[in-house]
C-alpha cells in the first residue's frame, strides 16, 4: 500500500524504509517535569483560568456540543459575556465511548470541569495492539505510569483517560451552570445577519432566506452580527462562533461569503459499529473475564478492520459498561443499511470473521445479551477548507464543522477542546472589536495547520492499522514491538505505533494550543509595528 508523506512530524514510517519520509530528531525527554502532579483530577492544584479578556465581548456559541460548551466555559473565564444556542429541544444520552487525551484534558481541568469528570472516568494502564489473527501483543503505549516508567501525565502533564460521552457532555453541562452560562435549547438558527465593522453602513444578511442561499444586503445597519432563531427573536453580538457539527449551515454560510461552493461531509467508504455491553456480562463468563481484569484498551489490528476496547465509568460505578468500536469497509451509502438489531448483530461478527478467539468470545457475549447495545456509523470527514472565517470577520466554525477527521488517532473532540483554548487565548488579546478580523485570521493560520495535521495523521494511522498481511506488516510489527517489554517506550528513536512514537507523540499529545496561538499573535504584531 502506498502512503502519501505526511505533512506532520512524525518516525513511524522508518518500518517502510524509504527515503521519501522525512526522519525527525527525536525530543529529549522531560520525563521530571510534572512530577508533582495530583492524583485526583478533583484537586483545586490543576486551576488555571485563561488569559483576561482585554476587551469584554458579547459571543454567540451555536451549538452545545462538546466543541461548543467547551468554548463557552473557557470564554467565560476569560471575561466574555457568552450565550449558547441549541437546536435540540433538551440534552439526551448519545454516543459511546470516547478517549480523552492530554492535549485537551489539560484545559478541562485548568477550567474546573474535573470535578464533574472524575466519578466518570476511568485511566487505562495502556493501550495494547493485537495481531487480528491470534491476538498476539505486537505493540503498546503506556498511559499510566509506574515505578520507572512513566505515563502521560509524567510526560505531558495531564492524564488521557476514557469516558462515556453522555458523561463527558454532561460534565461540561454542570461546568457551564456553575458559570451560570446562558444555554438556550430548542433554538434553531435559521439565518446570520453581518455588518462590515469597518463600515457600518454595510450590512450582509441572510434573513429570510436559506443559510445556503449565501449573503445579500440590507439598507439598516445592523450590531456587527446578529443569529436569527426559527423563534422570530434575533441576538446580536460581536462575534459568532458555530459549533453546530458535520453538517454545520454556519460552514456553508461561510463559504458563500467568499463566493465559494458549499463543501459537505465526505463518505470515506468505511463505516464503525459502536457497541456497549454491560461490564458484568464479560466478568461472570470464563473466556472474557480477562480482559476487565486490568484497565487497558485492547485495539486488535489487521487487513482493513480494527477493533478497540475499553470499559468506560467511574470505579465505583456499579453499573460500568464495556465499549467497542469496530472499523470496517462499507462502499454502501447508509440509507441502504439494515437497522434490524439482529442483522446487525449478525452483520458485524461476519465481518471479523475468523479473527483471534478471544476477541470473537466477546462478540458473542455481545451478540447473547439483551443489555448489549450496537450501532452502525458512517465515518465521514470534512476535506480540509479555504477558510473558517465568514467575510465579515464575525462569524467562525470550530470542531467537527470545521474539520471532522476519521476517529483513528482519537483526536477528533480534543482537537474542538484546542480550538476553544486557541480562540479564547487569541481573542484576549484584542483591545478592541475592530481588531477581531485580526485575531482571527491569526487564530484560522494556525488551527488550519494543526488540524490539517492531524485529519492525515488520523487517516494514516489507519493505513498503518489496516496492512494487508505481508512484508509491510510484518515490518511494521516489528517496529512496533520494541515498546512491550517492560522498560517501555521511553529511549526508542521511533515507532511504527504513532501513539508510541517519540516525534508523534510529542507533537500529538504534547501540543499547546494556547502558546501557539499567542505565539503567532505576538508575531503579528511585531510585524505590524515594523510596517508603522
Amino acid at each position: 500500500m502506498p502512503f502519501e508523506t505526511p505533512l506532520y512530524p512524525t518516525n513511524a514510517f522508518r518500518f517502510l524504509d524509504d527515503p521519501q519520509f522525512p526522519s525527525y530528531p527525536a525530543p529529549k525527554p522531560t520525563l521530571h517535569a510534572h512530577q508533582d502532579l495530583p492524583k485526583s483530577i478533583s484537586s483545586s492544584a490543576w486551576l488555571q483560568p485563561p488569559i483576561p479578556a482585554r476587551c469584554r465581548l458579547q459571543i454567540n456559541i451555536v451549538g452545545a456540543g462538546l466543541a461548543g460548551l467547551a468554548t463557552a466555559i473557557t470564554l467565560t473565564l476569560s471575561g466574555h459575556k457568552v450565550t449558547v444556542f441549541e437546536q435540540a429541544p433538551a440534552f439526551g444520552e448519545v454516543g459511546a465511548g470516547i478517549q480523552v487525551p492530554p492535549n485537551s484534558t489539560r484545559y478541562l481541568l485548568a477550567w474546573g470541569v474535573g470535578p464533574h469528570l472524575e466519578p466518570h472516568i476511568s485511566e487505562p494502564e495502556a493501550i495494547r495492539l493485537r495481531r487480528w489473527q491470534n491476538g498476539e501483543l505486537i505493540g503498546m503505549t503506556r498511559l499510566r505510569g509506574n515505578t520507572g516508567n512513566p505515563g502521560f501525565r509524567e510526560k505531558f502533564g495531564a492524564p488521557y483517560f476514557v469516558v462515556h460521552r453522555a458523561d463527558y457532555h454532561g460534565a461540561l453541562v454542570a461546568r457551564c451552570k456553575e458559570l451560570n452560562i446562558d444555554i438556550r435549547e430548542g433554538s434553531e438558527v435559521v439565518s446570520y445577519e453581518f455588518r462590515d465593522a469597518a463600515s457600518p453602513s454595510a450590512t450582509h444578511s441572510t434573513r429570510g432566506k436559506n443559510l445556503a442561499d449565501g449573503p445579500s444586503q440590507l439598507s439598516n445597519p445592523e450590531p456587527a452580527a446578529v443569529l436569527l432563531l426559527k423563534n422570530g427573536t434575533s441576538h446580536p453580538a460581536d462575534l459568532i462562533i458555530a459549533a453546530d457539527g458535520l453538517k454545520s449551515p454556519a460552514r456553508t454560510a461561510i463559504l458563500h461569503s467568499h463566493n465559494l461552493s458549499p463543501i459537505s461531509p465526505q463518505p470515506t467508504a468505511q463505516a464503525a459499529y459502536r457497541a456497549t455491553i454491560p461490564l458484568s456480562n464479560l466478568q461472570s463468563h470464563p473466556t472474557t473475564t480477562w480482559i476487565t481484569e486490568t484497565p487497558n484498551q485492547n485495539l486488535w489490528i489487521g487487513p482493513s478492520r480494527h477493533c478497540m476496547t475499553y470499559s468506560i465509568g467511574g470505579p465505583s460505578n456499579p453499573n460500568r459498561v464495556f465499549n467497542l468500536v469496530l472499523s470496517h469497509p462499507e462502499p454502501n451509502p447508509p440509507e441502504t443499511w439494515s437497522t434490524d438489531p439482529g442483522s446487525v448483530r449478525t452483520e458485524m461478527k461476519s465481518h471479523f470473521a475468523g479473527w483471534d478467539t478471544r476477541f470473537l468470545s466477546v462478540l458473542d457475549r455481545l451478540s447473547d445479551s439483551s443489555s448489549g447495545r450496537v450501532v452502525k456509523w458512517p465515518i465521514m470527514t470534512i476535506p480540509p477548507l479555504p477558510t473558517w472565517t465568514h467575510a465579515s470577520s464575525r462569524l467562525l466554525v470550530i470542531g467537527d464543522a470545521a474539520h471532522a477527521m476519521v476517529p483513528y488517532m482519537s483526536q477528533g473532540a480534543a482537537i474542538a477542546v484546542e480550538d476553544a483554548a486557541a480562540v479564547s487565548a487569541v481573542l484576549a488579546q484584542v483591545e478592541d472589536t475592530i481588531k477581531i478580523a485580526d485575531a482571527l485570521r491569526v487564530f484560522e493560520r494556525v488551527r488550519m495547520r494543526r488540524a490539517r495535521g492531524m485529519q492525515q495523521a488520523s487517516w494514516l494511522n489507519g493505513e498503518i492499522w489496516h496492512l494487508e498481511d505481508g512484508q509491510a506488516q510484518r515490518a511494521r510489527d516489528q517496529g512496533m514491538g520494541g515498546d512491550v517489554e517492560e522498560e517501555g517506550d521511553a529511549l526508542m528513536d521511533w515507532n511504527a505505533n504513532q501513539w508510541s512514537d517519540p516525534v508523534c507523540q510529542a507533537w500529538t499529545y504534547g501540543y499547546d494550543a494556547v502558546k501557539e496561538v499567542v505565539r503567532e499573535w505576538d508575531e503579528w504584531k511585531q510585524q505590524q509595528e515594523k510596517k508603522t
